[in-house]
């Protein structure tokens, strides 16, 4: 077994954060409702679904060596679900009314949780990780900045390991960020935050990374096999958000 992550701890116990969901099925995700979904290859799809709260929540996946890292990074550096959906559909003239609609109400969430920050912290750019030296395709494809110019997304936490049932993130995630998880086995899975009941699925060999809308306290974020006896090559980030606001205010798409 070889386990490796940027910062440097150990990892975080697993029983607390995965109590939720032991019997939940595999077809789609629990506490949440899919507002839309977008299948953009035959293994691809994009989607968006409201909590409890009526926050939204964006999922992005592709299947792991299927899928091109190359659709998947200018999706993953657009900071709008309306960019998104273009760096996915390069061919499309335009964004439909009901993405723009989606896309204009997760800017409102994102500048109504960035609002409560101040412009030092709205202006930060987390630490860039240390780049790890193995697990090339994770590294590659999931540790990673992606930046759309004057906002983007740098790996606060990386983390990989072999032959292994369930590995959270080190960090605490923060308002705004994102994880990917990375799930390189022959098992569906779930991704989760610790402590919520949304815990989206994730099948075989497939990478996703997820957008939580809302502020959170103690939560990691976390990738578990479904089964008691599930074991493959597993991986989860933490991406922090940052974003120049002095230079360019986060408003519309």
């Amino acid at each position: 077994m070889t386990a490796r992550f940027i910062t440097r701890g150990l990892l975080v116990t697993l029983a607390g954060a995965l109590a939720l969901g032991c019997g939940q099925e595999a077809a789609g995700p629990s506490g949440a409702e899919v507002l839309w979904e977008d299948a953009y290859s035959p293994t691809g799809s994009l989607v968006v679904a409201q909590d409890g709260d009526g926050r939204l929540d964006v999922l992005l996946r592709g299947k792991i060596g299927v899928d091109s890292p190359e659709v998947a990074r200018v999706a993953s550096a657009a900071t709008t679900l309306a960019d998104t959906y273009l760096a996915l559909h390069p061919g499309v003239p335009a964004v439909p009314a009901d993405v723009r609609a989606l896309s204009d109400r997760l800017v409102a969430q994102r500048k109504a949780e960035l609002a409560g920050l101040t412009p030092v912290e709205q202006a930060a750019r987390p630490a860039p990780a240390q780049q790890p030296e193995d697990e090339a395709a994770f590294d590659a494809e999931a540790c990673q900045s992606f930046s759309g110019g004057f906002s983007g997304y740098t790996p606060k936490y990386c983390s990989y390991q072999y032959n292994w049932h369930a590995i959270c993130t080190y960090s605490t995630v923060a308002t705004n960020d994102r994880s990917y998880a990375w799930n390189e086995s022959p098992y569906a899975g779930y991704q989760t935050l610790s402590g919520m009941t949304w815990m989206p699925a994730i099948p075989a060999w497939t990478w996703q990374w997820a957008t939580w809308g809302g502020s959170y306290t103690n939560r990691y974020a976390c990738l578990y096999l479904d089964g008691s006896n599930t074991f493959g090559n597993v991986g989860i980030t933490d991406h922090g958000f940052w974003t120049d606001e002095s230079l360019h205010p986060v408003s519309g798409d």
